[in-house]
């Protein structure tokens, strides 16, 4: 299979009126500088540059250059030949692509082995398989890795996922070529228009709707991004023979404009891509509609942009490593201008390696190599990389090598038992399900709701109202806020209706029933504004405070600014003596957080409630006003930046109590949690 060649019915050497049938695209510097504009706005907004948030698109425009260009080559060559020989064109892309893929990958799999800790270098670099073999945006979209959370945004080849979706579409788009010229229309444009629209409009109707229902699947998938790429296509064969020359200067203007005005304006909160993403994508198709006109682009010719863009791929490739590690090797956190001086390292690495990598298998002589021989030696280095890389993982993170570095990395899963029991649903389902802990038959009835920051306290009100005299409903959905406001969830890229409804569901079972005691929390890190956060929790409160003999709220915990569990492993293993003084490690000012504010917030809204209370658990968190990464005993406070360990919350089960009961008590309430 490796030498086929796609036939068609198409007789050779037939000259179509479609299109020039010389196989080599004319050289057009505008797309050079085009490609540097795609790959400025990627850095500048991996950089944290706040003008360019929404520089991710600079991605977008990288598919429909990649539409364009691709199609130009294949549609040439069939019309050149009759048919297209798939294994010369994968080959072509292997000695293009790959050496630079696996260098990048070699080297930031051993600078992450001396930067990351163990289980840090587990985590952060779990796509390097898939990384390997252009499948990371299979990976990343069936992983539920979201691309602007948290914990997923570390990992080191998240980049990698466009680079899955282009290698994907260079092993589709060849057959679907192929198939044009079956049909017997390459050589007709409105046919071969028709064909390329209808893959446009089929694939932009499913990345609108998976926008909506999984926006992973959207973001990630090649099937809702082929649309893009067929933009760039219908534009090579719409305009290639004849350009946009008329007001060119003037649309090419409007073209950036809107480029420009994406890259400021959006944010990963709009629920990327959906229909968002025909602004930037429809921007570099009117640039490459006027790119083959005598005048060419005097600023998209630039030298300095061509410059860039020659070498726009060994960027991508580099930048990311380059921004993930480079402030652990510069000591401190990274800052925009830490974070410029290691992009600008990063094109210099890209530079070295265009010239020393890329260039000599792309066009010197190691780019004579037949296709069949590229193709398997080309596999042959996926395996030799991938076993290098996993070898060189494995010997950095040996089992039982260090056990401190071993509770560590446990704490990454010290959750409470709710969670292995099934209680959460997340954004899958609105389906109301109670978790049944305490006495299910007893008297007293406790009602626990929260997202996953109110119910990482589970563990402490199991101990403290487990003395079999009640019963304890947990109710718990994750990032889903009790308070009475629609919220946009960034990790679906949508307002999180399943929240809502699940959130109305519970309510009104509730509104049926009498129980003793309710208590509910969340974080306090949602984006609402003052307004919302006392009037979306009155609001929830007004319900539950009618059906409940008391009604407390728990306020949300501060968030950290680091990875807690990785902090404090790289803390430790550069000196073993700094865990000796806790106060010093991975640490933050709660008057830095969010987390005083929306406290302030809820005892306003308790405040218009007499059954109403706010339990304020943060000191125990923070004391002294300093949110500690290990408690006075030793315990890791944190799994992550912001939800709190198992170990810790049931450390702190004494405290709880008395705050609760003195609560209470202070209240006159008569079912205040037994005495220990």
């Amino acid at each position: 299979m490796i030498g086929l060649a796609l036939n068609s019915q198409t007789p050779p050497k037939r000259h179509y009126p479609c299109m020039n049938p010389n196989t080599q695209l004319p050289f057009q510097p505008d797309i050079q500088g085009l490609r540097a504009i795609s790959i400025l706005l990627v850095v500048l907004c991996h950089a944290n540059l706040f003008l360019f948030g929404g520089g991710f698109i600079g991605v977008d425009l990288f598919f429909v250059i990649s539409g364009y260009l691709i199609t130009g080559l294949l549609l040439r060559e069939h019309q050149g030949s009759g048919r297209i020989q798939y294994a010369r064109f994968i080959g072509r892309r292997l000695k293009r692509l790959l050496p630079s893929l696996l260098a990048v990958i070699l080297a930031t799999t051993v600078a992450a082995s001396f930067v990351l800790s163990g289980f840090e270098l587990r985590e952060q670099m779990g796509s390097l398989i898939y990384a390997i073999t252009w499948t990371s945006n299979l990976f990343f979209a069936f992983s539920d890795a979201d691309y602007f959370a948290e914990l997923a945004s570390k990992d080191l080849f998240l980049h990698t996922w466009s680079l899955g979706v282009e290698e994907q579409f260079y092993l589709l788009w060849p057959l679907l070529i192929s198939l044009i010229g079956s049909l017997g229309i390459t050589g007709h444009k409105p046919s071969v228009v028709r064909f390329l629209g209808f893959l446009f409009f089929t694939s932009l109707a499913l990345c609108v709707y998976q926008s909506t229902q999984n926006s992973l699947y959207a973001f990630y998938l090649m099937p809702m991004r082929i649309w893009q790429f067929s933009l760039g296509a219908l534009v090579y064969v719409i305009f290639q023979d004849r350009p946009l020359t008329t007001h060119s200067t003037l649309m090419r203007l409007a073209a950036l404009l809107l480029i420009g005005l994406s890259s400021i304006l959006f944010s990963p909160e709009i629920g990327y891509p959906g229909l968002w993403a025909l602004a930037p994508s429809l921007g570099a198709a009117l640039l490459l509609a006027t790119s083959g006109s005598n005048t060419p682009s005097a600023f998209l010719s630039h030298p300095l942009l061509r410059w860039i863009g020659d070498r726009s791929y060994a960027w991508y490739l580099w930048h990311w490593p380059f921004l993930m590690l480079g402030p652990s090797l510069m000591g401190g956190s990274p800052t925009l201008l830490m974070n410029l001086l290691l992009a600008a390292g990063a094109l210099a690495a890209s530079a070295l390696s265009y010239r020393w990598i890329e260039l000599p298998f792309w066009r010197g002589p190691l780019s004579q190599a037949a296709p069949g021989r590229t193709i398997l030696v080309s596999m042959l280095a996926m395996v030799v990389a991938a076993s290098a890389g996993l070898l060189q993982i494995n010997a950095r993170t040996p089992p039982s090598t260090d056990p401190v570095q071993r509770v560590i990395a446990q704490a990454r899963t010290d959750l409470p038992e709710i969670y292995s029991a099934g209680c959460d649903s997340w954004y899958y389902n609105a389906e109301v399900k109670a978790c049944i802990g305490g006495n299910p038959s007893a008297d007293q009835t406790l009602v626990f709701i929260g997202d996953s920051i109110g119910a990482q306290w589970y563990s402490a009100l199991a101990d403290i109202y487990g003395d079999g005299q009640w019963r304890i409903e947990v109710y718990t959905k994750s990032a889903c806020p009790i308070v009475d406001e629609d919220y946009f969830y960034p990790r679906i890229g949508a307002v999180y209706a399943v929240c809502k409804e699940w959130r109305d569901n519970l309510l009104a079972q509730l509104k049926t029933r009498r129980v003793d005691t309710t208590i509910i929390g969340s974080s306090g890190t949602y984006d609402f504004s003052a307004e919302q956060w006392i009037q979306g929790s009155a609001r929830i409160l007004k319900t539950l405070s009618k059906i409940s003999n008391q009604v407390l709220i728990i306020a949300g915990a501060p968030e950290l600014s680091k990875d807690v569990p990785g902090c404090i492993s790289r803390t430790y293993r550069n000196d073993p003596k700094s865990l000796a003084t806790p106060t010093n490690i991975c640490t933050k000012s709660i008057a830095d957080t969010q987390a005083p504010v929306v406290a302030g917030y809820l005892a306003k809204s308790t405040g218009l409630f007499p059954n109403a209370y706010l339990l304020n658990l943060n000191d125990l968190i923070c004391p002294n006003g300093l949110c500690l990464s290990l408690s006075e005993q030793g315990i890791i406070v944190y799994r992550d930046s912001k939800h709190l360990t198992d170990s810790f919350v049931r450390s702190r089960v004494p405290e709880i109590r008395a705050r609760i009961q003195q609560l209470l008590a202070s209240a006159g309430t008569d079912t205040a949690p037994p005495s220990d």
